[in-house]
């Protein structure tokens, strides 16, 4: 009988298993060390951002908002939102100044365990970078 491709090799010593075990140690070892690579190089070809417009959509989000706090000024406590050209300033019945972001909020909600426990100091970026070298050893 012919094996399609989309069959794994099959090991004729052990009846009933596809591959040996010290493959799958090395094809995850090797998933392992392409993550870190991945995220090696991507935390050193980091570029410095200043719209972390998602982690003010997640802390909204956790205050039961859709709109964000907006303008907000920048201390040396928090970052500041007030240079932010793509957001629509409106009416909130909390009497906070707030504005919405034109972006979808998949990021924002993927964001908000994170917010919740770093608040608006989280570093988005960072966060992308970390998802993204764990996507590459998935794949």
């Amino acid at each position: 009988m012919d094996l399609s491709v989309a069959q794994a090799p099959v090991d004729n010593s052990r009846p009933g298993r596809a591959a040996s075990r010290p493959h799958v140690v090395l094809a995850i070892i090797g998933g392992v060390a392409v993550a870190v690579a991945a995220f090696a190089i991507y935390r050193l070809t980091f570029v410095e951002r200043y719209y972390d417009h998602f982690v003010w959509q997640a802390a909204a989000f956790l205050e039961g908002q859709a709109g964000i706090r907006y303008p907000i000024l920048a201390t040396a406590d928090r970052p500041g939102n007030w240079f932010f050209q793509d957001v629509l300033p409106i009416a909130s019945p909390d009497g906070v100044s707030r504005a919405l972001i034109p972006f979808p909020p998949l990021p924002a909600i993927v964001l908000m365990p994170i917010v919740a426990v770093w608040g608006i100091a989280t570093d988005e970026r960072l966060v992308s970078v970390a998802l993204g070298a764990v996507d590459v050893g998935l794949a």
